[in-house]
């Protein structure tokens, strides 16, 4: 529930940047600071995520509830699932930043701060990056169960 509350907190904030229709460079440059925040958010909460899914797959193999097991995992996908729209969403929002940028003919030392900026969060797609968040967890994760360690 605490991962789906924040996830849906963060959907609503990336909701409110503005992303294109800008008036002058400060409001450009909130966005472009909000973006860079919401990403960092996102880099922290990645572990949780990580965490809940191997739990969630570690409970439902243990679980001698068929029903139970599949409610598990269909949880923790649609969860993945938010994930990876919040991701999509982000990385769409900073191109059209990116692309407003240049729009306003700001200078160049501003300009290349802005998009330095905006390209983190640009790397929050599937490419491989020192700075980009990790790929959602795998679906499923073998384990071995002892079955008289499970009763």
């Amino acid at each position: 529930r605490l991962l789906k509350a924040w996830l849906t907190k963060k959907e609503e904030a990336l909701n409110n940047i503005q992303t294109r229709n800008f008036r002058d460079q400060k409001e450009l440059s909130i966005s472009v600071r909000r973006l860079a925040i919401l990403k960092e958010d996102m880099e922290m909460k990645h572990q949780a995520l990580d965490q809940l899914s191997e739990i969630g797959q570690d409970v439902g193999q243990l679980l001698d509830n068929p029903k139970a097991s599949k409610k598990i995992n269909t949880d923790s996908e649609k969860l993945t699932q938010r994930w990876d729209s919040l991701v999509q969403r982000l990385e769409d929002s900073s191109s059209q930043v990116t692309q407003a940028v240049g729009k306003l003919g700001m200078s160049q030392i501003l300009q290349k701060d802005l998009l330095g900026t905006v390209h983190i969060g640009e790397q929050v797609t599937t490419k491989r990056s020192k700075q980009e968040l990790p790929p959602p967890p795998p679906k499923k994760r073998q384990i071995p169960v002892d079955m008289e360690a499970k009763k």
